[in-house]
């Protein structure tokens, strides 16, 4: 059985869809990142989540995580592609998402109004929320980068000849965007409808879902 601790999170849902497609079967184990334990810090230097655990094998990166699981159940679904070009195609989108993701912190930080907390528990280099003119400048750069994703996506209903772990990364960057009020046009309508699919629709944990326990 594969364990993914944690369970809420775009980097967890993009790992769970990985197994789903693969029908490899997994459960999740709760992490409470306030109050890290010792046995959650052990598992992984990063301390972020998903980490994944695949007998005595560790891995604490959800992308690193499916491409080891498209190397060892070779035979299973290919979440980063069929063919060594799929494959580049593929995490140069993930990239492109990546770029958009990394500056989207102060925006959660502001909405969850945790600058104060982290400020005073020793965090302050983190604790960044970003002005107006910032924030404009952020929603015209980001609407830029989507325009060329979806250039680059071209006429394909996936990024592949298949859903892949770009289409699953979109669907998280969409479902974020979201929660900040963004307009996304075509790319809104490209994730209803991918996530018409109850296959596809599985990647999200359901609030109420717990793991088989905590640490």
């Amino acid at each position: 059985m594969i364990t993914i601790y944690g369970i809420q999170s775009p980097a967890v849902a993009r790992l769970r869809s990985a197994l789903q497609h693969k029908g490899l079967p997994f459960e999740h184990v709760s992490v409470n990142l306030r109050q890290k334990s010792e046995e959650f810090k052990e598992l992984t230097p990063a301390e972020t989540i998903p980490v994944m655990q695949d007998g005595t094998t560790i891995i604490g990166d959800s992308l690193a995580a499916i491409a080891y699981l498209d190397d060892k159940y070779h035979q299973t679904y290919k979440m980063l592609g069929k063919t060594p070009e799929e494959k580049g195609r593929i995490l140069t989108a993930i990239w492109a998402m990546e770029r958009i993701s990394i500056t989207l912190s102060p925006l959660y930080i502001e909405k969850l109004a945790m600058a104060a907390a982290m400020r005073a528990n020793g965090a302050a280099h983190r604790a960044t929320i970003y002005d107006q003119q910032q924030k404009d400048d952020l929603k015209k750069d980001t609407l830029y980068r989507l325009a060329r994703l979806w250039e680059y996506k071209g006429e394909l209903q996936y990024f592949t000849s298949h859903f892949s772990a770009a289409d699953a990364t979109m669907l998280n960057l969409i479902k974020t965007l979201q929660n900040y009020h963004y307009e996304l046009g075509t790319w809104e309508q490209w994730s209803q409808t991918l996530m018409a699919d109850k296959h596809i629709m599985q990647m999200f944990a359901p609030d109420t879902e717990k793991g088989v326990r905590e640490i």
